[in-house]
């Protein structure tokens, strides 16, 4: 493989993350009642991805304890079932191709 046709293929790569990040929003109420269940508020993504919902306990993210994949476009109230209620909080990652493209922390009452 020539280095001209490895440095595009790193441009192409490097354009279509930037391009990824830039065109997604995760948006979710800072704080929630403790329930199985989270609502995001809005989200928008210009390609399909997933939601991975991480508990917070002591200040470290821990295990995933929900997901959700998400179509290109925007949603408002999108809820995710959780595999259990978290204690203290939760961080929502939106992922793109497996790249972490927006994240939103949310407090449990």
């Amino acid at each position: 493989m020539s280095n001209t046709f490895k440095f595009a293929l790193a441009l192409v790569a490097t354009l279509g993350a930037a391009s990824t990040a830039s065109s997604a929003a995760l948006n979710a109420d800072g704080v929630q009642n403790k329930s199985n269940t989270i609502t995001i508020d809005h989200v928008s993504t210009e390609f399909a991805g997933v939601i991975e919902v991480r508990e917070v306990v002591g200040g470290k993210i821990g295990d995933v304890i929900g997901t959700k994949s998400v179509n290109a476009g925007a949603r408002i109230d999108f809820p995710i079932a959780l595999d259990k209620q978290p204690r203290e909080g939760v961080v929502a990652q939106l992922l793109v191709n497996g790249t972490a493209v927006d994240t939103a922390e949310i407090e449990i009452n």
